[in-house]
Order: C-alpha cells, then structure tokens, then sequence
C-alpha cells in the first residue's frame, strides 16, 4: 500500500493547474519582472502613476499606485497589466526618491497653509485656543489682541467684513485644503509599505494549501468512525468492482416517508435507514453487488412552524442547516453502510469526463467584482448567439404583428381583468406591456451574452477562470481520497484486492463510474401535476370520493385563528399559525365522500363536507353532544380519489423532473393510492 502522503496528494493531482504562481514574469528575453519591482504608466485620464507591482499571474502583474498628477482619492489606483501591455511600463529605478520628493512637496504646501492660517488670525487679531499645558495666559492675551486692533482700526465696518468672510470662507477653504494635502502626504508616506504588504499576501497564500491538506488527512483519517453500519449480510465477490454513481440524491424524495407532514428531515436518518435495509429499496436505490451512492437529507427547505417560541425557532434553523448534509451510502453485497462525511457534494459527484466540461473550448464571464460566475462551452455559446441574432432579426416584425392583431380597444375589451382599475390614459402602457415582444431585452433568448469571453491566456481573467475549475476538479477529486480511505482504512469494502487509485491502472481495477446524471433521457414534456387533476377532477360525481379537504379545512381555520390572535388585546406574540386544527373537531378526514356537490354546466365547482365536532365545554351546562359541521371548498383545490387508478403516483414519482416536486402531489396521490389499495379496484 502507498504512503498515506502520497494519498493524499493524489487528490491535488490531474487537474492541469498548478496550485502555487511564480512571483517572476518574463518582459523580454533579458528582462524579468518580479513582486515589488516598481514602474511608471502614462495614463490618458490619470496622468503618470507611480505603482509597484503586488501580484503575479500567469499572464498578468497587479500594479498598486499612486498618481502624482491627481489629487485627493482619485489618484489611487490598481489594475491588472496584461503581459501584451508590459512594454507600456516603464521601470522607476529612483523610486524612494519619487516618493521622497512627493511628500516633501506636500509637507512644504502643508506649511505654506498653515502659514496662510496664522497670516489671517493674526491681521485679525484671533488666535487658537491654548496648545500648550500651562498656557493661562492665553486669555487675556487674545482679549488684549482683540482691544488693541480694534482700536487701531479706522474702519470698523470693514473689519466686521473681513471677519465674516474670514470665518465663512478663507479659514474653511483654507482648512479643507490642509486635509487634502494631509490626506494625500499619509498616502505616499505609505507607499514604501506596499512591497512589504505584497511579500506578506504572497506568504500568507500557503494557509489555502495548507488548510485543505489539513482537512484531507482529517477526511481520510476518520472515515473509521463515520461509517454506520445499517445492513449485515454477505459481502460482494472479491474482484466485484465499485460502482459510483454520478447524481447526488434525495431521502426525502427516494422513500417519500412523512410526504404528509412536509417529508423526512435530520432527525428521521434512522427511518431512512430502516428504509433503505429493505431488500426492494436497496436494489432500487444501490441496484448492483458493490456500489455508492451520495444523499442529502432535503432538497427543499421543510416548512416548520416555531409555535411563538424563540426556542423552536433556533432549533428550527439548526435543523434546516442538518438537513444539508451529505451522506455516502455504500452497498457491499448485503451490507449496507452509511458514511458521514464533511462534504457538501455538488450535484454530479464526478465530472462528465475527464476533462472539464468535456475537454471542449470554453467561454467564461465575470461578475462587476471581477469574481468569476459561470463557463458554457464555445459551441453553446455559438448556438445562443444564433438564437439571439435570430431573434433580433425577427423581433420587429413580431411586435408590429401582435399590435396589427391586437388594437388597443378590442385588446382592452377583451380582457377586461388587466385593465380593471387602471386610468384610461395608461390603459395603452398596460396594452403595450402585455405585447410578448413588447421589450427586446425582457424578451431575449440568452441576455447578458456580451459579456462571455474565451477561456485563453489572452484573458486578464485566465487564472480567476482557471482556479475556479481547479477548485471544481478538487471537489470531484475527494470522492477518490474517500474510496481509498475504506479501502485502507474500513471494512465496508472487505474483501477486495490490494488497489491504489492514484494509478490509472488501479482505478480502472477497481472502479466504475456510473454516469446516471449526464446520461439520463427524458422522453416527452415534463409531466403536468395540474393537468391530471383536471383530468380527474373532470369525472366527478355527486357519489365521489376526494382528498385534499382536509388540508383546505385546516388552511381556513388557520386563517380564522389568525384573525382571532390579531383581535385579541392580550395577545404580544408575533406568531401566526398556518393550519389550526380546533380541539374536538376532527375536520372533514383525509379522504372522505362529499356531503354535495355543486355542478356548473356538467362540471363541478365546488364541494361540501359534513362531519360532527364536540361542544365547547361550558362550566354552566354538562351538554356534551356533538354539533353539525359544514365546509365548502373549490375543486381546484381537491382530487377526485374515485378516478384514481392504482400506481398513478409512479407518473411523477418516476420522472426526475417532478421527483422533487413531490410536496405539492405526495400528500394527494398517496393519500389516493392508499384508498385504493385499501378498496380494491385498478
């Protein structure tokens, strides 16, 4: 077996990208430029700048400078020189004397200000409070000032100007240019401390490395005690390989347990289990001898209610952040393991090949914060351009079409619910809006496509685009360290012949990657939750069964209780319930018969339940008999259970599109396979 070192390092291996970055970049043959070398750049909008070189790239140095042609912050600067550009740099070998001289410039302009100040107190015959411990005499010395020179003025009106203009004007201006020079002087006093600053970003960048070996060999290290053991039985053959397959999974959406209370969460994981030892759902969901699997708890954030206490409410968002893990599921013949991991698995585990995207030519953008958002390959990108110009090209046409075919007045009196309160003299704007080609760029297939550019050295932003797909390929990298640590380290895959996946040869003889993500095919448009309830719905009969009642009674008398709380003086809590269930009223049941059925030209509208809830307990009467309830609810909001045919839930449960989707059907379809389970029929 290879050392835990070298298995380590074989995660940080293939990705094509190098984790360190020289701190040297070639101009010329003979010219080299390193971190901290120092240059001046003739701009059109700035002037010279002075800037020191801060950072490296593959094809690029950071400069970081001051303009001594502009004041105040906008002579800051910092930009990224493409090495296309490297002959615009001009070295400054006199540097420290540049900057010697700036602030020498500003410490005399500093002076000269503060010689203007005491020029115009003095004439004035003002002077600062005491600057100096001890100063008592301070006083009566400006008193004394103050007498003298408005004895000595012939022209008292005039000094009264002079002292107005002197306190409104000069002395305000002359104060706000004494910060600006301050402000720029401490700038370049601090530019000798940018090389320093630049060394320190440049050794501080050996923590990224060092943290992810760290969490490496704490990831390899513990795979011992975070595998539960779920299942025993008999291990797969010896050479039987390890299938992995590529998409991360659901618990909630595979086993579908509490669909009616908002689906599984963190604290159902031993249910899940439970689940998944059944012989019929291991080999659906881990289908050959040796295989894994990778599952998060939820897709969807459970809805929970807090019940007004701050308590509730932290728990609930603790658990919210627990449903989030990942967990590995491996099945090794019978044996059934669930490993817990630090992970957080994207949604394909592993690429689609070796390569990123294919191996194919990429286009990349980037964010206003030069952050890198997303890659699409160089054929989709040409392929959305086409579609946009083809757009472009027939929008005009489109537009006028609709408007030809859509007055303004038979449009308005055709749909009167657009239009509906609206001033006649913006009912044109509304009419204008409701045009689908109304605006190009609401409009547009693809927006936003100018701002893609080719993934190539050319790119300022080659290396930001390049660390992203190498922290992306480490990503799919620890699912091979996890493998080697079970194998070296667990005996959820034992027996197995001695193997080394940092080869090609020793991953090929032990593992097969299942590409059940990428190659997933689904036939036909994604199938309608809304439209097959219409579709049943369409049979009602004053005799039918539904479900969905239930739901709809607790949804009003949530509403009702809410009304109550908002009412209720005594009442400081800012909770509100979403569903109310009143003690003694059991509700119109799960699935139930309606008591009528109201129709609408041969179709249904509405239906009414009755059902019987107990009296309110009164201290003055020993009444207990029960009292008739009647609710009414629309259609829209039920599903005929009498039209349902057995195993119709598999429609949506099947297809991946509407699988996670299965809150908003499960509680209806399941409800309605479980009574015609119980009832018979197909």
């Amino acid at each position: 077996m290879m050392d835990m070192v070298d298995k380590i390092a074989m995660s940080e291996a293939g990705t094509g990208f190098a984790a360190g970055r020289s701190s040297t970049v070639h101009r010329e043959e003979a010219e080299s430029i390193h971190l901290g070398d120092w240059f001046i750049c003739q701009t059109e909008k700035r002037g010279r700048i002075l800037a020191c070189v801060t950072a490296i790239g593959s094809n690029y140095v950071h400069l970081e400078g001051l303009s001594p042609d502009v004041e105040g912050h906008g002579g800051r600067c910092s930009w990224r020189q493409h090495r296309n550009d490297f002959h615009e740099l001009v070295p400054a070998q006199d540097w420290q004397a540049l900057i010697t001289d700036r602030v020498a410039l500003y410490q005399s302009e500093s002076a000269q200000v503060m010689q203007q100040v005491q020029d115009i107190t003095r004439r004035l015959g003002v002077r600062p409070q005491n600057t100096m411990i001890g100063e008592t005499e301070a006083a009566d010395a400006s008193g004394g000032t103050a007498l003298a020179v408005l004895s000595a003025e012939d022209d008292i009106s005039k000094y009264a100007l002079d002292l107005k203009s002197a306190q409104e004007n000069d002395l305000p201006a002359l104060f706000g240019r004494m910060k600006v020079v301050q402000e720029r002087m401490a700038d370049w006093m601090q530019m000798p401390t940018i090389p320093l600053r630049a060394r320190m970003n440049s050794l501080e960048s050996v923590m990224e490395p060092l943290k992810e070996r760290v969490f490496q060999v704490g990831l390899y290290a513990g795979l011992t005690e975070q595998a539960v053991q779920i299942a025993e039985g008999a291990p797969a053959a010896y050479h039987d390989k390890l299938h992995i397959f590529q998409l991360r999974r659901y618990m909630d959406e595979e086993c579908l347990l509490d669909y009616d209370a908002g689906g599984i969460d963190i604290k159902g994981i031993q249910a899940f289990d439970d689940w998944l030892a059944k012989p019929e759902n291991r080999d659906r969901i881990l289908p050959l001898p040796r295989c894994m699997v990778a599952m998060r708890v939820r897709r969807i954030v459970k809805e929970r209610d807090w019940e007004g206490s701050l308590r509730q409410l932290g728990i609930n968002i603790e658990l919210e952040q627990l449903d989030k893990l990942t967990f590995l599921f491996v099945r090794n013949g019978e044996n059934l393991y669930r490993i817990n991991t630090a992970i957080d698995f994207p949604e394909w585990i592993f690429p689609d090949s070796g390569d990123f995207m294919g191996g194919e030519p990429l286009m990349f953008r980037c964010s206003y914060s030069d952050r890198v958002e997303d890659f699409i390959t160089v054929r989709a990108y040409e392929s959305m351009v086409a579609e946009n110009a083809d757009f472009k090209a027939n929008f005009k046409a489109k537009k006028q079409a609709w408007e030809a075919a859509n007055p303004v007045a038979e449009w308005a009196a055709a749909n009167p619910e657009l239009v509906a309160g609206v001033e006649p003299g913006r009912i044109e704007c509304v009419w204008m809006r409701a045009n689908p080609y109304w605006s190009m760029f609401d409009t547009c297939p693809h927006p936003g496509m100018n701002s893609y550019e080719p993934l190539t050295p050319e790119s300022i932003h080659y290396d930001d685009a390049m660390r992203k797909i190498d922290a992306q390929q480490k990503e799919f990298n620890r699912i091979a360290l996890i493998i080697q640590g079970l194998l070296d380290r667990s005996t959820a895959l034992h027996p197995h012949p001695p193997v080394n996946l940092a080869t090609q040869e020793g991953f090929e003889q032990m593992i097969v990657l299942v590409r059940d993500g990428s190659g997933v095919l689904t036939h036909g448009e994604k199938p309608d939750f809304e439209a097959y309830r219409q579709k049943l719905n369409a049979q009602i009969t004053p005799d039918s069964f539904f479900v969905g009642q239930d739901t709809a009674w607790a949804l009003a008398e949530g509403q009702k209780e809410c009304r109550r709380l908002d009412a209720d003086w005594r009442n400081k809590s800012d909770w509100r319930p979403k569903y109310h269930r009143p003690y003694g009223n059991p509700g119109p049941g799960e699935v139930s018969r309606a008591k009528q059925v109201t129709f609408n030209k041969g179709m249904a509208t509405k239906a009414t339940f009755a059902w019987n809830r107990q009296r309110a307990y009164n201290h003055y009467s020993d009444d207990r008999s029960l009292i008739p309830v009647k609710f009414t609810v629309s259609v829209d909001a039920l599903l005929n259970v009498s039209a349902y045919q057995k195993g119709d839930f598999k429609i949506f449960f099947a297809d991946p599109r509407t699988r996670g989707e299965y809150l908003r059907w499960a509680p209806l379809l399941m409800a309605a396979e479980k009574w015609r389970q119980e009832n018979g029929g197909e």
